[in-house]
């Protein structure tokens, strides 16, 4: 999720450090990732060891921008993202995605529905042995509400 949301930032242009860990940290994007500041700029420092970002020392600060690899592994992280299960992964698909066409954005919404179906019906099958009634319940009544949430975008309903 780090390494999406940064890519992203970095897609925009080239950043400094601070300035990254700055948007990353106002209460408009913290409210639904808490990203530390040490993970960020280690984050940063990894993408730039692995040739994802290139670094430029400017004085005291260091920049960063993307590289084409880069850019690759951003549709890596979006896509991975995007078919993920983890909750704030997902959410970092949704804030990353606003450039998304209308056709594309439906298309991806259309398969997170047909996932998340097909998440439902496993639960269902195997929520009898389930570890704790509440949690399979709790489970199966967001699964529902997402598969209701991404009908209605899909089908404009």
């Amino acid at each position: 999720m780090t390494r999406l949301l940064i890519l992203y930032l970095l897609l925009e242009g080239e950043r400094s450090a601070y300035d990254v860990k700055r948007i990353l940290s106002s209460p408009y994007i913290a409210y639904w990732f808490v990203l530390e500041d040490p993970s960020i700029y280690s984050a940063l420092k990894t993408l730039a060891k692995n040739g994802f970002a290139k670094a430029r020392k400017a004085g005291r600060a260091t920049t960063y921008r993307i590289t084409r690899a880069g850019a690759a592994e951003f549709e890596t992280c979006l896509n991975r993202a995007w078919a993920s299960n983890d909750e704030k992964e997902f959410q970092a698909a949704l804030a990353v995605s606003p450039d998304l066409t209308a056709d594309e954005l439906r298309q991806r919404l259309q398969a997170r529905l047909s996932q998340s179906k097909n998440r439902l019906e496993q639960l269902r099958a195997i929520k009898a042995g389930a570890m704790s009634p509440i949690l399979a319940g709790r489970e199966e009544r967001l699964l529902q509400a997402e598969c209701n949430w991404l009908v209605e975008l899909t089908e404009g309903g």
